[in-house]
């Protein structure tokens, strides 16, 4: 245990400046006793209260909640990004939703101010530029948006796991084994956003063909295999249970954001004056970060002025396509590609990819300082003296950005929101197709019609998750046993009687006469696949 225990000890000692670069990030949101008005309100609260429940029965793995649409149920826990509600799930457990919710954005913040500071020491960056440009990308505008305006955690989760995928194929594309690494975080990629998954593929394609180019083909040829076998396992069973159950809910209400319709005017990538943060939280910032540009176009000059050769070819390469690409999909031009391929325009909004334009820009940047420092002394102050300035402007605009000047949610508000749980309803994409766009009326969890119930097990409280009830009854000429839940492939009604579903959408049992027993339940995750095959 002892070495188990010094490992756990190093390994805290290390991921101290990260988590106290990401509280000096975040603290002034994180630390306030309210919380700031955003684009999804408290949808993030009662995301992650839908764990919280799921984790206090025992659902390690929740797929359904009975606490949204009128008491109707949804199957966000499955059909959602779920790694930050079920890391913050897991926090809120013994703290509570409110500092949950807390620690999982601190948490996720400091994992990828580390990524960062991994990738850009692996490109050859002293420490302090690496440290000052994994910090620039936690408090760069866009990431500052997802979590702060946009209140998205799932996708600010996403971008902050984007530098550990980035280490990964930058270590591929050196020759480096990396297969483990590269499987990991796309898998952990995929259950925090699931479509920045899907835009990772071209960034995944891009490395591989840079790896070709190098010795060891057939070892590059095994390590994407190996890496392709881990996502596949880690997140192709969700993957196939997404795609199979997505026509059972109205998930065309996303097309009510289209990409071609969210088009920014480019030069808001490189600097956006006119977002006044911390004063409004409607609209959004797009902007990358002018100082991070202003880092990159500097570096480029110092690094490239006298010895290309310093700057490693590979990496450079893949970052500088990288911002190639996820800055041409930003532009009209791009329209057609997401017209022509199959579930891109699930994006929605094409700024989104500013969540791998950012950390690409920052690495690159501390690359080419990285490479200019290999020039001598005099460069390598001025690559410490750049970034220092770099630092402390990001960390006026992240004072600034939290320094609130508009609408708050006090912690009496946001409470009796969770205790009263029944959203996100957001577009309805998780409403069933069967029932339409409204939710019918609440109702009790369990009504009878032409029976008398004799007892329930469990006893379920007002705010106990649901997994399986029981329901004894007294049929004697038969009766229908209703469960409040909407009938879909997720659940199923047995015992003794026929499964059905009533006019308002939600699944019964019609028990025989004589019959006693109507059992409701979700199905588990292997059953519901075998069932959908």
């Amino acid at each position: 245990m002892r070495p188990f225990a010094a490992k756990v000890g190093r390994a805290l000692l290390l991921a101290l400046p990260f988590l106290a670069g990401a509280l000096v990030a975040m603290g002034p949101t994180l630390l306030h006793a309210d919380w700031p008005e955003n684009h999804e309100g408290l949808g993030a609260f009662s995301r992650v209260e839908h764990f919280r429940r799921a984790f206090l029965e025992g659902d390690v793995f929740p797929l359904w909640s009975r606490f949204c649409f009128q008491g109707h149920g949804t199957p966000a826990p499955l059909l959602y990004h779920r790694l930050f509600n079920f890391v913050a799930g897991a926090f809120a457990v013994p703290f509570g939703t409110d500092a949950g919710l807390r620690l999982g954005l601190w948490c996720f913040g400091a994992l990828g101010m580390a990524g960062l500071y991994r990738a850009a020491r692996g490109l050859g960056a002293d420490a302090w530029v690496a440290f000052a440009a994994a910090w620039a990308f936690v408090t760069a505008p866009y990431v500052m948006t997802d979590w702060l305006i946009r209140g998205s955690p799932a996708e600010a989760t996403a971008v902050l796991l984007t530098p550990w995928l980035f280490e990964g194929l930058l270590r591929w594309v050196r020759g480096e084994r990396a297969h483990l690494s590269v499987g990991l975080w796309l898998a952990a990629l995929f259950h925090a956003h699931m479509v920045m998954f899907l835009f990772a593929a071209p960034l995944v394609a891009l490395a591989f063909a840079l790896r070709l180019r190098l010795t060891g083909r057939k070892a590059a040829v095994v390590d994407a295999a190996i890496a392709g076998a881990v996502v596949l396992v880690l997140a192709g069973p969700v993957a196939v249970l997404v795609l199979k159950l997505g026509p059972y809910f109205r998930v065309d209400a996303l097309n009510m954001f289209l990409p071609w319709d969210q088009l920014v005017a480019w030069p808001g990538y490189f600097a956006d004056p006119a977002f006044q943060w911390g004063r409004q939280w409607q609209g959004v910032s797009v902007e990358v970060g002018r100082w991070l540009w202003a880092s990159l176009a500097l570096g480029a000059v110092v690094a490239l002025a006298k010895d290309r050769r310093r700057v490693a070819l590979g990496p450079a390469v893949l970052l500088t396509a990288a911002i190639a690409l996820y800055g041409f999909l930003q532009l009209e031009a791009s329209m057609p590609l997401y017209r022509a391929v199959p579930k891109a325009t699930l994006l929605q909004f094409p700024w989104r990819l500013v969540g791998f334009l950012t950390p690409a820009v920052a690495l690159l940047a501390a690359a080419l300082w990285g490479a200019a420092a290999r020039g001598g002394l005099r460069r390598r102050l001025a690559g410490a003296l750049v970034w220092a300035v770099v630092a402390v402007l990001h960390l006026v605009l992240a004072v600034r950005a939290q320094a609130i000047h508009y609408q708050r949610y006090t912690p009496e508000v946001y409470a009796q929101h969770v205790t009263h749980l029944d959203d996100p309803w957001t577009a309805r994409e998780m409403m069933p197709v069967a029932v339409g766009y409204e939710p019918p009326p609440r109702t009790p969890l369990v009504r009878v019609d032409g029976c008398t119930v004799v007892r329930q097990r469990p006893e379920l409280g007002e705010e106990t998750h649901f997994r399986a009830l029981e329901v004894e009854v007294d049929a004697p000429q038969g009766c229908v046993v209703a469960l409040s839940q909407f009938a879909t492939p997720l659940l199923t009604a047995e015992g003794d009687g026929v499964e059905g579903r009533l006019a308002d959408g939600t699944l019964a049992l019609q028990v025989r006469p004589g019959g006693r027993v109507a059992r409701f339940r979700v199905r588990s995750l292997w059953e519901l696949f075998a069932s959908l095959r």
